[in-house]
């Protein structure tokens, strides 16, 4: 096996694990916990930022095993493209925080009217659910979209090591 194609299967080892992953949330109900408990939603738009940006990953490597050779350029050029993703990364961890402050902010709505109290513990249950969902899918989110970059950029830095190589020789 070739060095270029291990990037490429790695890169589908780790995108099948987090697949199955996210798909077993479904028959567990975890997704459906989700769900209910995120009044946001931000946490599925942190799971298609993520999605979207791994299929991106994947479409980059697939072009660059795909190609016999790379020069200087191209290789600057995915560099580039995966700045992109460095920052939708970042997002994703802001939109955790964010859904972690509307949660918790939520949550403390409850205190206003202290008359009911069962219906200050629901509200406050329902605030932290959108405060720890949202937590746990950016942090989660963008350690796995990090993990794929550094794999993109760790690959692209041995090609760029080949072609200064090459314009040496």
């Amino acid at each position: 096996m070739k060095a270029k194609d291990s990037i490429l299967i790695r890169w589908w080892i780790l995108a099948a694990l987090i697949l199955l992953g996210f798909v077993s949330l479904i028959p567990t109900g975890v997704l459906e916990k989700i769900n209910n408990a995120d009044i946001t939603k931000v946490s599925f738009l942190i799971f298609g930022i993520f999605f979207y940006y791994s299929a991106k990953i994947g479409t980059y490597l697939w072009k660059i095993n795909s190609k016999l050779k790379l020069s200087k350029h191209e290789v600057e050029v995915y560099r580039h493209k995966t700045e992109t993703g460095w920052f939708a990364a970042d997002a994703l961890f802001i939109l955790g925080f964010f859904g972690t402050v509307v949660g918790i902010s939520y949550g403390t709505e409850g205190f206003k009217e202290f008359t009911d109290s069962a219906k200050v513990v629901t509200t406050m249950g329902t605030g932290i659910g959108t405060a720890l969902y949202t937590t746990i899918a950016g942090l989660v989110s963008g350690l796995l979209l990090k993990w794929q970059l550094f794999m993109l950029c760790h690959y692209l830095d041995g090609l760029e090591t080949e072609c200064k190589c090459m314009e040496k020789k």
